[in-house]
């Protein structure tokens, strides 16, 4: 069930017309949206169902515009686009109609004009595992694509170029593609540009800083089930590096999950007090460095002491990839597969 703040708006929708005039050049002008996204919008939500005027070409209302507006900002300051229309809906539920919530399937054929107004078609994504784009999106906003854009503003600094892009692509794809097939290979690629001397620490700090900030408020725009199980996640003693615990901790409060994330090197007397006052069902420790790892074989020991009511202890990360021995001495469950899947296995085991 969507969640929403009392405090924010509906869109006032039936202020606008609904006549049909404005082609997708004059929309995309007016409301910033890229004509590929409103492609995604349309073909995964139904959200918006422009009319053809007489030469095949979409034509949108007023009211059209304005929810896009609407959605664009919601997306811009956090939401995915499937929240972004789910508390629209909530906001106003009386004022959908058939016409703007026929199914997807129902506009079979959308892409016919794309060549005349020389636009590019945009994919249609679904809620699932990493995967290469989907095969009608076009060469130009496939995950490679937008990577390599992505990577030239934020070597540039410029974060409203970044942070745009980001938002465009979570927009389009999901949210599990964007973190695995966009946001970590383009850090990995910084880091590489780093250690060849191509770029800063400053540049990269910034990098990380930027999708960090991103992932964070992808968490929290989640809303919370506070009868749900309990996860604490974070990053081992001494561990800085991050990416990997944040995304599985969004992907598991995207699965219902109620996540309490607790940032770079948990300290351990700190990590124990928690447990204590809040009782977590599981523990979840990430580690990129060896000394990290290392410290999480105490870790597993104090966690296994607790007795009969101590959490599930999970652990994982690119120290045990790089050396898988390291594992086999950490009490624990050991999480070898990546976010996406970590994530389902910890959501298993809690429902077990």
């Amino acid at each position: 069930m969507m969640v929403h703040d009392s405090r924010m708006p509906p869109p006032q929708l039936d202020g606008f017309s609904d006549v049909p005039l404005f082609n997708t050049k004059a929309v995309v002008r007016q409301t910033g949206a890229p004509a590929p996204t409103l492609r995604a919008w349309e073909r995964r939500y139904g959200i918006l169902t422009p009319r053809r005027g007489e030469n095949g070409y979409r034509l949108y209302s007023e009211r059209d515009m304005a929810t896009i507006i609407w959605l664009r900002e919601r997306v811009e300051n956090g939401l995915t686009i499937s929240q972004a229309i789910a508390l629209l809906h909530s906001l106003e539920p009386a004022r959908r109609s058939p016409r703007r919530t026929r199914a997807s399937a129902l506009l079979a054929g959308v892409e016919a004009d794309a060549e005349a107004e020389g636009e590019v078609a945009a994919p249609a994504s679904a809620d699932r595992a990493p995967s290469a784009a989907p095969p009608e999106a076009s060469s130009a906003l496939s995950l490679p694509a937008i990577g390599a854009t992505l990577l030239r503003h934020l070597v540039a600094l410029d974060e409203a170029a970044a942070a745009g892009l980001i938002a465009q692509a979570f927009a389009i794809y999901s949210v599990e593609d964007v973190c695995m097939a966009l946001l970590r290979p383009t850090l990995a690629r910084l880091g590489e540009l780093w250690r060849e001397g191509a770029i800063t620490v400053a540049t990269e700090h910034f990098a990380s800083a930027l999708i960090r900030g991103r992932l964070e408020s992808l968490i929290y725009s989640i809303p919370v089930d506070a009868e749900a199980p309990l996860a604490l996640v974070g990053c081992a003693p001494g561990e800085l590096h991050e990416l990997g615990a944040l995304m599985v901790a969004l992907f598991l409060r995207r699965s219902g999950v109620r996540v309490v994330y607790l940032g770079q090197s948990v300290e351990p007397e700190s990590l124990l007090t928690t447990i204590e006052a809040t009782r977590p069902a599981c523990v979840l420790l990430s580690a990129a460095m060896r000394s990290s790892a290392e410290s999480l074989v105490e870790m597993g020991r104090r966690l296994a002491a607790l007795g009969p009511r101590r959490p599930i202890f999970y652990f994982g990360g690119l120290a045990f990839l790089r050396e898988p021995a390291l594992a086999e001495r950490v009490q624990g469950a050991y999480l070898e597969a990546e976010a996406p899947i970590a994530a389902h296995e910890i959501k298993r085991g809690l429902i077990a």
